[in-house]
C-alpha cells in the first residue's frame, strides 16, 4: 500500500473533504492544471493484474477557461497525473498518487469545451517503443536487463529494482518487441513488473499473501467499509501438465513436461482429461532448468482460486498484491468471509470514493500461456 498515515485510514470509514489535483505536462513544459468540478464532472480509475498496463482511468472534465486546452491536452508525449487526498482543513490535505500516463485519444467538445479522456500507464509507450535492431543482451541479473530496457524507453522514469530475479544467461533473440523481452525475462526469474500509480516502474518479486503484513481490514458492520460482495471460481482454465519449450539455437534440450501425478487430486487427467499449459522460454539453459520451472509452473496452475469482488467505501491507496484482511460473519446464505487474501485490482469513483475491489484467495498469480 502506498504510504499514509493511521488519520487516513481513519477518515476512510466516515464523511471527508476531498481534494483532486489533474495536470497536463506535455514535454518539456510545465504542468497544466485540468479543472474538477466534484458536482459536474466524472473520472474513475482502475488498477488490475491481468494485463501489462496496470493502470487506466476514465475523465470527464471542464477546459481551462482562456486557453487551448484542446492543444495541450494532444500534444505526443504527454503525462497525464491525478492524485486525491483528504482535506483535514484548507491547509492541511494528504495526498495519495492514483495514476500516471498518457492518451491515446483526446476530446475536446467544440461547443462545451468539456474534455474527455481515455488513460493508460507508461505501458503503452513502452510497448511502442520497439526495438531498432534484434536485440541480443549480454548475461547479467534480470532486474538490470529489465531497467536498462525501460530506461532506453523512457529516459529519465524512475525504475525501483527489489529484487533482481537472479542471473539470466547471455545468447538470446529479441526482433522487435521490446515488451515481449520485459515479460520474458520477468516470468523466467519469478518476478512481478509494471508501473505504479506515480508513474514508477517497478521490478519485485511476484507479490504473496502475508498476514503478517495486513495492509488494510476490510469488515462489515456499522462502522465496517464493505457495502457488498460476492464470491466465485474459475473453471473456465484447468490444468493438469506443464509443457516448457526451447525457443533459441543456443537451448540445446529439447521440451520438457511435468505432469500431474496425483490420482486422487480432483484436476488429474482421469476427472478431467489432459490439459496441457505451454511455456515458451528463451533464458532457460538446460533440461534441468526447464523441469525446475515446469514444476513451480504447475504447483502455481493447480490451485482453483476463488476470487472475491467487494463494493466498499475507498481507499486509493491500495496497491497490486497488497495483502487485506476480510471480516464478514456468516448469515443464512453464506458462511461467511474471513482470512487474509491479496488484492489483484480496484475501480476507484473519483466523485463518490467508493470502490470495487477485486481478491483472490491464494497468492499464486493469473499466467497466460507463451
Amino acid at each position: 500500500m502506498r504510504a499514509v498515515s493511521d488519520r487516513f485510514l481513519a477518515a476512510l470509514g466516515g464523511p471527508k473533504a476531498i481534494a483532486t489535483e489533474i495536470t497536463c505536462t506535455p514535454p518539456g513544459g510545465d504542468p497544466v492544471p485540468l479543472l474538477w468540478d466534484p458536482e459536474q464532472d466524472s473520472g474513475s480509475i482502475s488498477m488490475g493484474a491481468g494485463s501489462r498496463v496496470r493502470y487506466t482511468a476514465s475523465l470527464s472534465v471542464a477546459s481551462v477557461v482562456g486557453g487551448d486546452t484542446f492543444d495541450v491536452i494532444s500534444t505526443p508525449g504527454a503525462v497525464f497525473r491525478i492524485r486525491q487526498g483528504i482535506a483535514f482543513s484548507p491547509d492541511d490535505i494528504e495526498w495519495v498518487d492514483l495514476f500516471a500516463g498518457e492518451t491515446a485519444k483526446p476530446e475536446v467538445g467544440v461547443f462545451d469545451g468539456g474534455i474527455r479522456l481515455s488513460l493508460v500507464d507508461q505501458w503503452q509507450r513502452l510497448d511502442a517503443c520497439r526495438f531498432m535492431e534484434p536485440y541480443a543482451p549480454i548475461s547479467g541479473v534480470r532486474g538490470g536487463r529489465i531497467a536498462s530496457a525501460v530506461g532506453d524507453a523512457i529516459p529519465g522514469t524512475t525504475i525501483v529494482v527489489h529484487d533482481g530475479g537472479g542471473i539470466m544467461p547471455g545468447g538470446g533473440l529479441w526482433d522487435k518487441d521490446r515488451t515481449k523481452f520485459i515479460t520474458d525475462v520477468a516470468t523466467d526469474g519469478d518476478l512481478d513488473v509494471g508501473f505504479d500509480a506515480a508513474g514508477a516502474f517497478i521490478v519485485q518479486t511476484a507479490p504473496t499473501i502475508d498476514p503478517l503484513s495486513v495492509a488494510w481490514s476490510l469488515t462489515t458492520g456499522r462502522s465496517g467499509v464493505i457495502i457488498d460482495a460476492s464470491r466465485g471460481r474459475d473453471l473456465s482454465r484447468l490444468y493438469n501438465a506443464v509443457v516448457v519449450m526451447p525457443t533459441e539455437e543456443g537451448q540445446t534440450w529439447t521440451a520438457q513436461t511435468v505432469e500431474l501425478a496425483d490420482t486422487s487430486h480432483p484436476l488429474h487427467r482421469s476427472k478431467i482429461g489432459r490439459r496441457p499449459f505451454y511455456h515458451s522460454s528463451p533464458t532457460i539453459m538446460t533440461a534441468g532448468a526447464a523441469i525446475s520451472t515446469a514444476r513451480g509452473t504447475l504447483r502455481r496452475l493447480l490451485g482453483v482460486r476463488e476470487t472475491r469482488t467487494y463494493e466498499a467505501l475507498s481507499n486509493p491507496a491500495l496497491e497490486y498484491g497488497d495483502t487485506v484482511t476480510i471480516d464478514h460473519p456468516a448469515t443464512d446464505t453464506d458462511p461467511g468471509l474471513t482470512g487474509a487474501e491479496m488484492v489483484v485490482g480496484w475501480r476507484h469513483d473519483m466523485r463518490t470514493w467508493e470502490m470495487q475491489i477485486d481478491t483472490r484467495t491464494d497468492d499464486q498469480p493469473a499466467m497466460e500461456e507463451s
